[in-house]
């Protein structure tokens, strides 16, 4: 049997096309913008979570069809509502924070992630960090009238230095058909070495190159 060439050149791009990989979802080095709040768990009622917000860098470096491994670095704020200065100077509190805080610092985190369906992801990462909580008041006030008023020399743990913070945040993502584009919420479970347990829960949206 002969083949006429239009229709031969027909059958062996057909056979070429059944050789390409066709990905409907990107994965691998992505940027990552996240929205939400955090609330502090212990100690209760101290910190009032106002906004969380966070941008960062990663990439997935295992990845299958049903599973897959990558890292992800951030740069990190949150704006917290603290206790007002009359509460602190009635006493009764820990001498944990001097009143309104903004945390500021990194976090880094390996994450693992399963794939039900073809464009949902469920998964967990480990994650680890450093923040500060800068004195929003004015110096020689926040000395004498907090640190040596209210504890009593004692220097309110969340303002004294860097916060080593480490945890696990479960998260889900839900690649659109923008290729490139995927929404997601992480919920991160993190404790702050010293000052206490927080939760923060942030939705995001992550663009993969």
């Amino acid at each position: 049997m002969i083949l006429s060439a239009p229709l031969f050149l027909s059958l062996s791009a057909l056979a070429a096309d059944k050789d390409e990989v066709v990905r409907e979802i990107e994965r691998g080095l992505f940027v990552k913008s996240n929205i939400g709040s955090t609330v502090m768990v212990t100690p209760v009622n101290l910190l009032s979570g106002v906004m969380t917000v966070q941008i960062g860098l990663g990439q997935e470096f295992i990845d299958k069809e049903r599973f897959s491994v990558g890292w992800e670095a951030g740069f990190h704020q949150s704006l917290f509502n603290g206790p007002e200065f009359d509460v602190l100077a009635a006493g009764g509190v820990p001498a944990v924070v001097q009143g309104d805080i903004h945390v500021l610092g990194g976090l880094a985190g390996l994450e693992a992630s399963f794939y039900p369906v073809r464009r949902l992801g469920v998964g967990l990462m480990a994650q680890g960090g450093v923040f500060l909580a800068p004195v929003l008041m004015d110096e020689v006030a926040y000395q004498e009238d907090v640190v040596a008023g209210v504890f009593g020399g004692v220097e309110p743990v969340a303002n004294a230095g860097p916060i080593p913070v480490f945890g696990a945040t479960p998260t889900i993502e839900y690649y659109t058909k923008l290729s490139h584009f995927s929404l997601g919420a992480d919920v991160a479970v993190l404790y702050w070495l010293n000052v206490g347990l927080a939760i923060g829960p942030t939705g995001y949206l992550k663009y993969t190159f």
